[in-house]
């Protein structure tokens, strides 16, 4: 009852605070004060909000994301869009604290990597994301395909255009979402192998996700226009990918070098080395007219995964660093999110979004179950890892704006956009809840107690 009172007190005394700001403007010098209340009333709000999801046996990260649909422009409209959408090539101040938060997020992810765990897993692992992707690629297309003729969508779309549809929403349909699966094994303490094969498999499947997108859009851009592609584009993917990799394997070394010599002040060295990724993801490159930019979340896994194992026992105090900063971090990342969710998008499609998470579920765990028998695993944990799979947030989100830009002239790609990003909501909502019943059955709740590092 105390939580849910302070939560109404305090998103009243920012709708006070909006209506009397209302016609008297806010001069531009003082963004950084709106920022500030933005931050602060997502930071407190979804804390309190995760408190009341858990009385009732949710997952905190529920909470978060219902807490930023409600509060968002879709509800009450206590943030205006601007402050949480990036403009143009710009990113507001709200959106640079959660490229922090993904940063910040995705080192812990790099150190939850034990690549001596991998050692007699590898062929397992590959064999099990191998029949995950395809067979969820070919579920999703093969909907899109059958659906065409009745959908206005794409009922007046030629052949090839129905083919585009079909394979660019099958690629982001596969992506998953890595933040929800830290913060889930972080939340709930979770270690065993359901958590480690878990963030192995999603963490892989978004490397091998940026280059099958990649080769997806050159071949979508080739069908539907043969001089729309050159090789630029597929050098700056590759830029990005590895680009994104190689600095954060320098930045992971330098973090190590830090902790060897100067051995204080972990705090302050980890705000400013997620500063630092969040700044060089704000950087864009340009080659033969296409643009692109390096990755925030895999220089900073890749600088986690560096660090754990280059120097697991020296950097140590890092990773306690970042574990006692997660809570505020996950709640303004997850809460951010879902103040992006817009209903009336939803609203417009929910149909096709409908139809577009009920057949990944499906194709999702018939894709798994088919790996684990292909892969030879037998074991209690591996008929639960499809309900670590479900969630999705701001990778597959990016990758559907990718479409809307690579492809202006077309009647599908808004309304495609429309319908996936209604899908992508509806797993992001319902992942954490399917990830967290996972975690109870296979008895990894709490385990990651008995750990050296914990």
């Amino acid at each position: 009852m105390r939580v849910a009172l302070s939560l109404l007190i305090l998103v009243g005394l920012t709708y006070l605070i909006n209506i009397l700001s209302v016609g008297k403007g806010m001069p531009e010098e003082h963004e950084a004060v709106r920022t500030m209340i933005v931050v602060g009333l997502l930071m407190i709000g979804a804390w309190l909000a995760g408190q009341m999801s858990v009385k009732i046996s949710l997952p905190a990260v529920t909470g978060y994301l219902v807490y930023g649909l409600v509060v968002g422009p879709s509800i009450l409209s206590l943030i205006h869009p601007a402050q949480i959408h990036r403009s143009g090539a710009d990113a507001s101040p709200t959106q640079f604290a959660g490229d922090l938060a993904i940063a910040l997020i995705a080192l812990s992810a790099g150190g939850e990597i034990h690549l001596g765990w991998l050692k007699g897993r590898t062929k397992k692992i590959l064999v099990l994301l191998a029949f995950h992707i395809l067979i969820l690629l070919i579920g999703i297309v093969g909907l899109v395909l059958l659906a065409a003729p009745h959908v206005d969508l794409l009922s007046n779309e030629n052949e090839t255009a129905v083919w585009v549809v079909a394979v660019l929403a099958g690629v982001v349909m596969v992506a998953k979402s890595p933040a929800v699966t830290i913060a889930m094994i972080n939340d709930y303490r979770a270690a065993g192998p359901l958590s480690q094969t878990t963030l192995v498999v999603t963490v892989f499947k978004d490397l091998v996700l940026i280059v099958m997108f990649a080769g997806a859009m050159a071949f979508c851009k080739a069908a539907v226009d043969e001089t729309s592609v050159s090789g630029g584009f597929l050098l700056v993917v590759g830029i990005e990918l590895i680009g994104s990799i190689l600095l954060g394997g320098v930045i992971g070394v330098v973090m190590v070098a830090y902790v060897r010599r100067v051995k204080a002040h972990y705090l302050f060295f980890v705000i400013g080395c997620c500063f630092m990724v969040a700044l060089l993801g704000e950087q864009k490159f340009a080659i033969m007219k296409h643009h692109g930019h390096l990755e925030p979340l895999l220089m900073a896994l890749s600088a986690g995964l560096i660090m754990k194992n280059l120097w697991p026992e020296g950097c140590e105090p890092i990773f306690h660093t970042i574990e006692s900063m997660s809570l505020p971090i996950y709640c303004l990342f997850f809460s951010l999110a879902g103040a992006r969710i817009d209903l009336q998008v939803f609203a417009e499609l929910w149909y096709l979004s409908l139809g577009l998470v009920v057949v990944r579920l499906f194709f999702t765990w018939g894709g798994l179950r088919l790996g684990i028998k292909a892969a030879g695993i037998d074991e209690k944990w591996s008929r639960c890892i499809w309900l670590g799979m479900i969630s999705q947030a701001g990778v597959s989100l990016v990758l559907v704006t990718l479409i809307v830009d690579g492809f202006p002239d077309s009647n599908w790609a808004v309304p495609l956009k429309t319908a996936m990003v209604g899908a992508i909501f509806i797993n992001q909502l319902i992942g954490p809840v399917c990830f967290r019943y996972g975690l109870v059955v296979t008895d990894e709740v709490g385990k990651a107690e008995v750990s050296p590092r914990r």
